[in-house]
């Protein structure tokens, strides 16, 4: 059986580039991305980006005191707008057709059930009506050893986008609307010639500071202000694709069959951002990366080959 995700992965990060490249380079983003709804239904996600840009440049203005005319605003929206339907047009089209060969002419006397739902949609159907697909449906025990098989990507994308939305909350959690404050370079707060009592130790999610030498320093107004990080993993470009990866991550963990999980995600940029990171320094929780990675592609390559259970 040939699977369509690496398909769909290149398409999506095609069209991703192009995006992130900005100016008339990222209308090439549109007819990738159109392709790859046409190949996965999962593409119609990538509506995302054109609409978060609309929000972002939105921001951007207000943020900044700045007064858009009322056509230059509504053009901003007609265009993400725009964008995102063209990105969608191919699974519209798909459901279309769909609904004309089971629901229209020769079927018009027997529909299907589906065709009566006031936005018919055939994949839902087949998904939810011959799979069991739906909130919360495949929690059972019988179903224990593949929620197990997903586990590792759920805590490696639990554990990356904590990271990212912790580094700063009020970005995360307002659209990328408010900020804290940020330095130049939020490394150097560790350095001895900067702040000589505080030591940056990573652990985890989160950046403990560790007093060394003048208590009473580490207590001033300077060591309580909160600084973070706004460029690589932590950038605020990368905002989008973690609310991406969040939502496929929910829906995958409660609507979805959990096993492909790791699949489902193989075509979201920060698994790999955060991968990267983590594997990149030496620790026990970079050593698990490691193995889990190696071990999926070896394990995973001999089971499937063979025809036994793995996804």
């Amino acid at each position: 059986m040939l699977y369509s995700e690496s398909l769909f992965a290149t398409l999506s990060f095609l069209g991703m580039w192009a995006w992130e490249e900005g100016g008339t380079v990222a209308w090439a983003a549109l007819p990738c991305w159109a392709a790859a709804s046409a190949t996965r239904s999962n593409g119609v996600l990538l509506c995302g980006f054109p609409l978060f840009r609309s929000i972002q440049l939105t921001q951007g203005a207000w943020s900044r005191g700045i007064v858009i005319a009322p056509k230059r605003m509504v053009r901003v929206w007609v265009q993400g707008l725009f964008q995102s339907a063209v990105v969608a047009l191919p699974l519209v089209v798909f459901q279309l057709y769909g609904y004309l060969q089971f629901c229209a002419g020769e079927w018009a006397s027997h529909p299907r059930p589906w065709c009566q739902a006031p936005v018919p949609y055939i994949y839902g159907f087949v998904q939810k009506h011959y799979w069991d697909v739906g909130f919360l449906r495949y929690f059972e025990l019988k179903q224990a050893p593949n929620f197990l098989l997903a586990t590792p990507m759920i805590i490696l994308s639990c554990f990356g986008i904590g990271s990212y939305a912790c580094n700063d909350c009020k970005r995360f959690f307002s659209l990328g609307f408010w900020e804290m404050k940020t330095s130049d370079d939020s490394i150097a707060l560790s350095s001895d010639s900067q702040k000589p009592s505080q030591k940056i130790v990573y652990q985890g999610l989160r950046q403990r500071s560790t007093t060394y030498k003048n208590e009473n320093e580490a207590m001033s107004n300077e060591s309580k202000t909160m600084y973070r990080s706004d460029t690589g993993y932590f950038s605020k470009d990368a905002l989008v694709f973690h609310y991406m990866w969040l939502f496929m991550l929910v829906v995958g963990f409660c609507f979805m069959h959990v096993q492909v999980i790791t699949r489902f995600l193989s075509a979201c940029p920060p698994v790999y951002w955060y991968s990267a990171r983590v594997c990149s320094k030496i620790g026990r929780f970079a050593y698990l990366v490691w193995f889990y990675f190696i071990a999926y592609y070896l394990i995973g390559t001999f089971l499937f080959v063979n025809f036994y259970p793995w996804t």
